[in-house]
C-alpha cells in the first residue's frame, strides 16, 4: 500500500500469521516501524435503536474477547545506511542512523467506556432518543519510556494524575488462547501475566470462568499416522453446553510472567460438581473426556467492587531528561538503569493544575491543565524563566462547571444545549456573541514567553454554510427555546416575528387530523397570502415577508385554530443559511512586548464540512433533491470508517494591524489570502450511490481537501487606511495544480515504468486503494461498500508577480511550473516544465538510481546478490539530473532522444556503490559485499559543448571511471571513497586529485578532524578525550563551565596523557610525515613540537619526566590539519585548532549558551551575558 510517496508494508509473522506492524518506507530512505501494538483485551457494545417513535426498538449487543489492536506505536526509525550488526535488534555496535522508542505498560488491563457512565443518545427532533449506545472494555495502557539513539538517550518521567479515573463497568471477560488439562485440574492461558488479573481482584471482586463443552464423538483411533485427527462432529442440535463456575484461585498465586492459571477448585453453579477435561493428544479415551465432549474454550469474567469501576492508573508527564547512555560491557545494549541514574544534559519540565472543567465525570476536581513549560541544563540548573499558559475557564466573569449535556457534536462547550430540550439537543446557540463565548471557553488564551511577551489568543466559533457542496438553505434551528403555550380564545391570531424566521405551531390537543392554516399580510387591509394544509403534529410555516400575521376563516369547523381556549406551542427560530458549529477557529492572535503590539486578524470564508451529524437532518434544509447524497452526507449511514471530518474554509484572509492607544487598529502592511480545496469543490466528490443494487461505491477524492489552491498577496497603498478595498493592490499570486491517481496519465502527462521507454497505459491509475465492507446486520443501510481511496498529485504550480507605474497601471510577470511525468513504483515526479513570461522554457529530468542499477553486480570474478534496493531505501535516489532550455513551441513529448540530447545545457551524474564493512575492520569501509547497503560514489558533470554523449550501461557499476569519461565529456567533480559506520564521507577525492580526510569522534558522532592532501590512513589524531562521556568537576563553576580554569592539565578539551614514554606508529603508507604535539612539564607553560620527515611505519616516541601530553597529530609533509575538541556531555564545541596549531576556545553556561570566546593565549576576545525579565 501507498500513500503519497510513502510505502506502506505490513509485518507478519510467517509461522502463524499473526500481524506484528508495520513499516512505512519515507522518500528520504528512512524506514519508520511500527510494531508496538496496544491491546483491546475485551469490548462489549450495546444499541438500542427506534427507527421510527411509533415501532418497537431494535437491540444489538455484542462482546469480542479475543485480544486485537487497531493502534502500533512507532518503535523505531532507521536511516537507509542503517545496518544491524551482531545481535538482532538496536545497539551501539549497529551502523548508520537510528532511533528506538521504549514503552512500558500498566500492570493490568485498564477499563474503558463511552459514555463515562449511563448510555449516549441520539435523540431525534421530537426529543427521543432515536437510538441509545453504551461500549465499554478493557484494553492496554501504555506510556513513552524514553527514546534512544546510539550515544544519547531521554527519559519521559511520569507520576499519577487525579482525573482521566477509570469508568464504570458491568464486567470484563477474557477468553483463553490455550485451553489444556489433567484428571483432577484445568489449565487455561491468557494473553498476559495472571499477576495483571490478579492485581485487580480484592476480597468482595467476583471472578467468574465460562468454559464450552464441545462434543466431538472419535471415529477414528489411534489418530492417523501424520498425527492429525480426524473427527466427526456431532449433528446434534445442540452439540455445545456452556458452564458457569465461581472460581477460587487461592491456591494459585500468580507469579509475574506465568500466563497459566491451574484450576483444581471449582463451586458448581448449574449443578456439575466434576471438571470436564480438555481434549488432550494423544489419548483421546473416555476417561479423558466428559460425557463424550472436551472444554474447548474458556473465558474469565470479572466483575469489579467499587461501584464497578477499576482501580485507577492514569500517568502524567513530569520531565523529559537527557542523558548520555551508559551500554552493558557484555552486549552493548543500553543499560537503562544505569543511564537513567547519568547526569542531565538538558531537559523540559511542566507544571499542572487541574482547573479546567471543573465537575468533570472522571475528574476528582477538574481536568489536568497545563500550566508553564520549563527548560533546564546541566543537572536540572534554571537559567531562564519558564513559559506560562493561561485558558479561558470562565463566562462573563464566572467559573463553568462541566456539564454532561453542555456540550455540542465537536465535543465543544455550549451553554445552549440540552438533553431534554427537543429543540436544543446538542446544538449550538444562533447568537453570534453567544456562540463565540461558548468556542473559546476551555481553550488557550494566552502564552507568557521567559522574555515577558504575551501573545494572546481570541476565538470565534466556526460557521458552517456548506455540507459537501450543497448549501445550506434553510437552518431552522430555535434562537431562544419554545415560549409557553399560548391560549387561543379568538377567532385570530396575530403574531409578529422578524424576517426570514420559522414557526413552528404544535397542536396540542390532536394527532395526525387534517389542520388549515390561512395567512394574511399584517395591517388594518390584511391581504390573503395562501391556505396551508397541515397532517402533522408539528408544523413548519417558513415567513418571508416582514410582518405576517395568523388569520382564521370565520367557520371554526373546517380550520385547525379554535376559539375554545385550545393551547398551542410557539417555536421562533432563525432560518439563515449557516449554522454556528463544527468547533472553534482563530479571529485574532496579539503579540506585545510590554511596549509594542502587533494584532493578527483571521477572517473566514465558506466553512465546509463533508458530513454532518444525524441529528441535524430534520433541522437543516439542503439545496438538492438527491435523497441518497443526503442520507450519505448527513445521516453518515454509510461512513463506516470514522467519525465525520471537521470542516475546512475555502478563504482565510490574515490581515497584520497595530494596536493604538485609544483601543483602535492600524494597519502595518497589506494582507495574504489563502485559499483552499474543501469538500464544497467538484473535484473533491467522494460518493456515488448505486440504489438498485444497493452497493455503494465511494471514489474517495477528498485527499484533496485541506490543500492549497493559491496565495495571494497585497501591498497597502500609501496614505491609507486599509479600511478599502481600492486600498490594496495585489503584488504576487502563487496559484498550485493537483490531480488524482486515475487522472494523472492524459496526453501531455506520463507515468514511467523502469525507464523512459517504457510508460503506463492511461488505464492504469497510480496509487489508488481499496476496502471493501460487506454489511452483515439488519441495521445497515447497504450491503456492500468498495471505498476506493485516491492519492492526491501536485502537478503543477504558477507564480505572477505584479508591477504599477504611477497611475496604477499593471504589468504581469508569469512563472509556470508543471509536473510532465511521474516514476510508477514510488510516485517521484521525474520531469518537470518551467515557463517564463518571456518565452523561456526549461525542462529538468531526473532518473531513478534503480533504473541504472541491476539486483546483481560483478565484484571480481564472482557474482554477488545485491539486496533488492527497495529493501536498502534506494527508490528515492537519484542517479542523474538533466536540464534542458527548450523554444516556447516544443512539446516535451514529440522530441526524439536526439533532438532532446541536442537541447541539454546541464547535466549531472552520481553513481552508487554498495558498501558493508569489510571482514578486517579498521573504523571505515571501502569493500563490497553482499550484506551491501548503499552509498554515493561519483558524481560527474558534463562539461562538453558538443553532441551529449551518455554514461552506458556499463558505466553504473565501473567503480574507476577516473577523473574524466566519454573522451572528456563528463569531468569528476567527487569521488568518495571511503565511509564511517554513521555513513560519514571520511575520505573524498576532489577535482584537483588532491584528498581530504576526516576523523570523527565522540562514538564516531562529531569530526575531531580534518586534513587536506592526505588520505583517511595517512593521518592521526589523539586528543586523549575519547571514551570520556563525564566531565571534569573542576570545570563546572555556578552555572558556567570554565574550560580555562582547567588548561594547566590539557591543551585542549579536558584530558591529557601523562606519561615517560608514549610511542606514536607513523602510517604505513608510503612517504613522510609530519608529528606535532602538545607538552608540558611541571609548571611550565604549554610547548608545540614539530618532528618532519618521519619515514612511514617508523616509530616516533614521546619522552620526558612524567610530562603531561596533548593533541597529537600525524599527517603527511605536504599535508595540513584542523583539529576541534567538545565537552564531552553536552556536545558543544569546546576548541578549534588550525593547521598553525593556533587554538581559539568556547565557554558555555549551564544551559548551552556561549558566554566567552578566548584567544590561543586564553584572551577573552567575545563576552555574552543574558539576562531576562518580565514587564507586566
Amino acid at each position: 500500500y501507498r500513500q503519497g510517496s510513502k510505502q506502506i508494508q505490513p509485518v507478519v509473522d510467517n509461522a502463524n500469521g499473526i500481524l506484528l506492524g508495520f513499516k512505512v518506507l519515507d522518500a528520504d530512505g528512512k524506514t519508520y516501524e511500527f510494531l508496538r501494538p496496544v491491546m483491546n483485551y475485551f469490548q462489549y457494545n450495546y444499541t438500542r435503536n427506534y427507527p421510527d417513535r411509533n415501532t418497537t426498538k431494535s437491540e444489538v449487543e455484542n462482546e469480542t474477547h479475543s485480544p486485537y489492536a487497531t493502534t502500533w506505536y512507532l518503535t523505531g526509525i532507521k536511516g537507509a545506511d542503517y545496518f544491524d550488526r551482531g545481535e538482532n535488534g538496536f545497539s551501539a555496535e549497529d551502523w548508520g542512523f537510528w532511533v528506538k522508542f521504549n514503552y512500558k505498560r500498566l500492570a493490568h488491563p485498564v477499563g474503558f467506556r463511552t459514555p463515562f457512565s449511563g448510555d449516549a443518545k441520539v435523540p431525534n427532533k421530537d426529543g427521543v432518543a432515536a437510538s441509545i449506545i453504551r461500549s465499554y472494555g478493557a484494553k492496554e495502557k501504555v506510556y513513552l519510556e524514553s527514546i534512544e539513539t546510539a550515544s544519547h538517550i531521554a527519559f519521559f518521567d511520569k507520576s499519577d494524575r487525579t482525573d482521566n479515573l477509570s469508568p464504570y463497568v458491568e464486567y470484563l471477560a477474557f477468553e483463553a488462547f490455550d485451553v489444556d488439562g489433567t484428571d483432577s485440574s484445568l489449565e487455561i492461558k491468557f494473553p498476559f501475566d495472571k499477576a495483571d488479573i490478579a492485581s485487580l481482584l480484592n476480597s468482595s471482586a467476583e471472578l467468574v470462568l465460562e468454559y464450552m463443552i464441545k462434543y466431538e464423538p472419535y471415529d477414528h483411533y489411534p489418530p492417523p499416522a501424520d498425527g492429525g485427527w480426524v473427527t466427526q462432529t456431532s449433528t446434534a442440535a445442540n452439540n455445545t453446553e456452556t458452564y458457569t463456575y465461581s472460581v477460587d484461585f487461592s491456591d494459585s498465586d500468580p507469579v509475574t510472567g506465568d500466563q497459566e492459571w491451574t484450576i483444581t477448585s471449582i463451586d458448581a453453579v448449574n449443578g456439575v460438581t466434576s471438571i470436564p477435561k480438555s481434549h488432550g493428544y494423544p489419548d483421546p479415551s473416555p476417561t479423558t473426556v466428559y460425557e463424550g465432549g472436551y472444554i474447548s474454550a474458556a473465558t474469565l469474567k470479572l466483575y469489579p467492587t467499587s461501584g464497578n469501576k477499576l482501580a485507577n492508573f492514569a500517568k502524567k508527564l513530569d520531565q523529559i531528561r537527557l542523558v548520555r547512555k551508559t551500554l552493558n560491557s557484555s552486549d552493548d545494549k543500553t543499560d537503562y538503569t544505569a543511564s537513567n541514574s547519568n547526569e542531565t544534559i538538558e531537559g523540559v519540565k511542566f507544571t499542572y493544575d487541574y482547573s479546567l472543567q471543573n465537575g468533570a465525570e472522571n475528574a476528582t476536581t477538574g481536568k489536568l491543565t497545563l500550566k508553564s513549560i520549563q527548560k533546564t541544563g546541566i543537572d536540572d540548573q534554571i537559567a531562564l524563566p519558564a513559559s506560562n499558559l493561561a485558558y479561558n475557564n470562565d463566562l462573563d466573569g464566572g467559573s463553568v462547571t462541566w456539564s454532561r449535556e453542555k456540550y455540542d457534536y465537536w465535543n465543544g462547550y455550549s451553554s445552549y444545549a440540552s438533553d431534554t430540550d427537543p429543540e436544543r439537543l446538542h446544538f449550538n446557540s444562533f447568537q453570534k456573541s453567544i456562540a463565540d463565548r461558548d468556542a473559546a471557553l476551555w481553550n488557550l488564551s494566552e502564552i507568557e514567553s521567559p522574555l515577558g511577551a504575551k501573545t494572546k489568543i481570541f476565538y470565534e466559533s466556526d460557521v458552517i454554510s456548506y455540507v459537501k457542496d450543497k448549501q445550506e438553505k434553510d437552518v431552522l434551528l430555535a434562537l431562544g427555546g419554545p415560549s409557553e403555550p399560548t391560549s387561543i380564545t379568538s377567532s385570530k391570531i396575530r403574531v409578529s416575528w422578524a424576517d426570514s424566521c420559522r414557526y413552528d405551531v404544535f397542536d396540542g390537543t390532536s394527532s395526525g387530523e387534517t389542520r388549515n392554516f390561512d395567512i394574511y399580510t399584517s395591517g388594518s387591509s390584511p391581504t390573503f397570502i395562501a391556505t396551508i394544509e397541515v397532517n402533522k403534529v408539528y408544523v413548519n410555516i417558513i415567513v418571508q415577508s416582514p410582518y405576517v400575521d395568523f388569520y382564521t376563516v370565520e367557520d371554526p369547523t373546517s380550520l385547525g385554530l379554535l376559539t375554545d381556549g385550545t393551547a398551542y406551542s410557539f417555536y421562533e427560530g432563525d432560518s439563515r443559511t449557516a449554522i454556528y458549529a463544527g468547533g472553534h477557529r482563530i479571529n485574532k492572535v496579539e503579540v506585545t512586548d510590554g511596549l509594542n503590539s502587533l494584532t493578527t486578524f483571521y477572517t473566514y470564508s465558506d466553512g465546509t464540512t463533508p458530513v454532518l451529524p444525524s441529528a441535524y437532518r430534520d433541522l437543516v434544509t439542503l439545496s438538492t433533491d438527491d435523497h441518497a447524497n443526503d442520507a450519505y452526507i448527513i445521516d453518515k449511514k454509510y461512513n463506516n470508517l470514522g467519525p465525520s471530518p471537521s470542516l475546512g474554509y475555502s478563504q482565510v484572509t490574515v490581515k497584520e494591524v497595530k494596536r493604538e492607544s485609544d483601543g483602535s487598529y492600524t494597519p502595518t502592511k497589506g494582507r495574504t489570502i489563502h485559499k483552499f480545496y474543501t469538500a464544497k469543490d467538484s473535484i473533491a466528490q467522494f460518493a456515488v450511490l448505486d440504489t438498485i443494487t444497493d452497493k455503494l461505491i465511494i471514489t474517495d477524492k477528498t485527499g484533496i481537501i485541506g490543500k492549497p489552491k493559491s496565495v495571494e498577496t497585497y501591498a497597502m497603498k500609501d496614505n491609507t487606511d486599509g479600511s478599502s478595498e481600492s486600498d490594496y493592490y495585489l503584488i504576487k499570486k502563487d496559484d498550485f495544480y493537483y490531480d488524482f491517481s486515475s487522472d494523472l496519465i492524459s496526453s501531455n502527462r506520463k507515468v514511467y515504468d523502469g525507464s523512459f521507454s517504457t510508460s503506463l497505459s492511461s488505464d492504469k491509475a497510480l496509487g489508488i486503494s481499496h476496502q471493501n465492507y460487506q454489511g452483515t446486520k439488519d441495521t445497515d443501510s447497504t450491503t456492500v461498500v468498495n471505498h476506493i481511496r485516491e492519492n492526491v498529485f501536485m502537478t503543477g504550480t504558477s507564480s505572477e508577480f505584479y508591477f504599477y507605474d504611477g497611475s496604477w497601471n499593471q504589468t504581469k510577470y508569469l512563472t509556470t511550473g508543471s509536473n510532465l511525468a511521474y516514476d510508477a513504483l514510488t510516485g517521484k515526479t521525474l520531469v518537470t516544465q518551467t515557463y517564463r513570461s518571456e518565452g523561456k522554457k526549461t525542462v529538468n529530468e531526473i532518473i531513478p538510481a534503480y533504473w541504472n542499477y541491476d539486483y546483481y553486480t560483478q565484484v571480481g570474478t564472482s557474482n554477488y546478490h545485491v539486496d533488492n534496493m527497495l529493501e536498502k531505501n534506494m527508490l528515492m535516489q537519484e542517479s542523474e539530473n538533466r536540464v534542458y532550455t527548450l523554444s516556447s513551441s516544443d512539446d516535451w513529448f514529440s522530441l526524439t532522444s536526439t533532438e532532446k540530447n541536442n537541447r541539454i545545457t546541464s547535466a549531472s551524474v552520481t553513481t552508487w556503490k554498495p558498501w558493508i564493512e569489510s571482514h578486517n575492520y579498521t573504523g571505515f569501509v571501502d569493500s563490497v559485499y553482499w550484506e551491501a547497503f548503499w552509498r554515493k560514489n561519483d558524481t560527474y558533470e558534463w562539461i562538453s559543448t558538443g553532441a551529449f554523449d551518455d554514461f552506458s550501461s556499463s558505466d553504473w557499476e565501473n567503480y574507476d571511471l577516473g577523473d574524466f569519461h566519454n573522451s572528456r565529456k563528463w569531468k569528476r567533480t567527487s569521488n568518495i571513497t571511503k565511509y564511517d559506520r554513521y555513513s560519514h564521507p571520511v575520505e573524498e577525492k576532489g577535482m584537483d586529485g588532491t584528498y581530504t580526510a576526516s576523523i570523527y569522534g565522540q562514538g564516531d558522532a562529531l569530526p575531531i578532524a580534518i586534513a587536506k592532501n592526505a588520505k583517511r590512513s595517512q593521518i592521526i589524531y589523539i586528543d586523549f578525550e575519547e571514551g570520556q562521556s563525564t566531565r571534569n568537576s573542576s570545570i563546572y563553576s555556578g552555572d558556567q563551565i570554565n574550560y580555562t580554569a582547567y588548561f594547566n592539565n590539557a591543551k585542549t578539551g579536558q584530558y591529557s596523557q601523562v606519561t615517560s614514554s608514549y610511542p606514536v606508529t607513523i602510517p604505513s603508507e608510503s612517504g613522510t610525515y609530519t608529528i606535532t604535539y602538545w607538552r608540558k612539564e611541571g609548571s611550565d607553560p604549554w610547548e608545540l613540537i614539530r618532528a618532519t620527515g618521519q619515514t612511514a611505519g617508523s616509530t616516533y616516541t614521546i619522552t620526558g619526566s612524567s610530562v603531561r601530553i596533548d593533541d597529537i597529530r600525524v599527517y603527511p609533509d605536504q599535508a595540513t590539519m584542523s583539529t576541534f575538541t567538545y565537552d564531552p556531555l553536552t556536545w558543544k564545541l569546546t576548541s578549534i585548532t588550525d593547521a598553525n596549531n593556533i587554538t581559539t576556545y568556547y565557554e558555555y553556561d549551564t544551559m548551552g549558551r556561549l558566554i566567552k570566546v578566548l584567544d590561543h593565549e586564553q584572551y577573552l576576545k567575545q563576552f555574552h551575558a543574558y539576562a531576562y525579565g518580565r514587564n507586566h
